[in-house]
């Protein structure tokens, strides 16, 4: 007969060290999917041209998503287009305020002057 091992079978235990292990990091999205899952823009070649105008200026995606949303899906103007646009817009007897802002939604100046008179007109 076999006798009974004084030895108990126990499962093998992890080791401590392999519990506290945190979980890996949630995998950033890449920006392009960032920028259209936020914005839901549903192309990636626009996703693209908005992020890539944002990190000319040196901004983050983060600033082009919110460039997106406070002016109506423009991408950010270079800023020679930008700054060129708002010394014309000022020249013509626009506010700094405005003609800025019109800048940082058109990257034309007819549109940016259009847009400033409508502004003016309300």
């Amino acid at each position: 007969a076999a006798h009974a091992s004084p030895f108990q079978y126990l499962p093998p235990q992890p080791k401590s060290e392999e519990k506290k292990k945190p979980a890996p990091p949630p995998r950033r999205k890449n920006p392009i999917e960032e920028f259209m899952s936020v914005t839901g823009v549903t192309d990636p070649d626009e996703a693209a041209r908005h992020i890539e105008a944002a990190a000319r200026l040196g901004k983050s995606v983060q600033d082009a998503i919110r460039h997106y949303f406070e002016y109506g899906g423009t991408p950010m103007a270079s800023s020679g287009t930008y700054d060129n646009i708002t010394a014309k817009l000022i020249e013509m007897g626009f506010d700094k305020d405005l003609a800025k802002k019109a800048a940082g939604m058109f990257s034309d100046l007819d549109q940016a002057a259009e847009w400033c008179l409508q502004q003016r007109a309300q």
